[in-house]
């Protein structure tokens, strides 16, 4: 019992790629923002529930800011918040740059030390 317990009060903070360079397409035509939806909406499907879950996004902003990064979906159990973070990922459209290094130590900070970051990337940094 005490494994179902840690699972329940377990953090999950998805952080979303929206920069520029997410308009690209892939080999199928695809372009990777749909990838990366997909990817989100495949998360969220299959295994979060039980753990608090949120959202932060980068690059959706502005075209040239590199501290564009934002906690769109705070963290809420995974039945209520699933929703919303959906929906929030599908209402950005790539902007920005990508800083993939800022956005993480601002997720680690929004898990105050505990919890799993899933981040969705074509995983070019932009920023030192």
């Amino acid at each position: 019992m005490a494994g179902a317990a840690l699972a329940d009060t377990s953090r999950t903070l998805i952080i979303y790629d929206s920069s520029n360079s997410m308009w690209a397409e892939m080999g199928d035509g695809e372009r990777r923002y749909e990838a990366g939806r997909s990817a989100v909406a495949d998360a969220l499907a299959v295994g979060l529930d039980g753990r608090q879950v949120g959202l932060r996004a980068y690059g959706h902003r502005f075209k040239q800011d590199c501290t564009d990064t934002e906690l769109l979906v705070p963290f809420g159990a995974a039945s209520t918040e699933n929703p919303a973070i959906q929906t929030a990922v599908e209402g950005i459209r790539p902007t920005g740059k990508t800083p993939i290094t800022r956005s993480l130590i601002a997720g680690l900070e929004d898990l105050e030390g505990q919890g799993t970051i899933l981040l969705v990337t074509d995983g070019i940094e932009t920023y030192d």
